[in-house]
């Protein structure tokens, strides 16, 4: 995860996208949270260590639309990102994963439902952090 606030990203866009490209994983995520990568099945996230002497496991996860040697994925959002200010209660966070997971790999009305009835239910829980 890097974060890079929107007024120096402006100013150093390319020196932001070449560290990004430089860095050595499976899944980055540019102000958001990590979890929004490996929670959408499009992307792909694991190692990306190919030829080197110590590693922490090979191949990746995701990439639901079978991309060929995908080396990794960025995700990209806003300096404060919606994800980052939903992150105050856990089971609200937890809940709102599992829902969003269920409704990517099944997007049916029951699912979308579900997701939006859980958000605004989980969004009068108090902080618990």
């Amino acid at each position: 995860m890097l974060l890079v606030d929107d007024d120096t990203f402006a100013g150093h866009r390319e020196v932001v996208e070449d560290a990004v490209t430089d860095l050595s994983y499976g899944g980055i995520a540019v102000n958001t949270i990590p979890p929004l990568i490996f929670a959408n099945p499009y992307l792909t996230w694991g190692g990306n260590e190919e030829g080197k002497a110590m590693v922490s496991g090979s191949g990746n996860f995701g990439n639901l639309l079978n991309f060929e040697n995908v080396e990794k994925s960025i995700l990209y959002d806003k300096f404060v990102s919606p994800g980052h200010l939903l992150m105050t209660n856990k089971t609200a966070f937890e809940n709102l994963m599992t829902h969003f997971s269920a409704y990517t790999l099944d997007p049916t009305w029951k699912n979308l439902m579900c997701l939006a009835g859980g958000a605004v239910v989980d969004s009068f829980r108090r902080k618990d952090f």
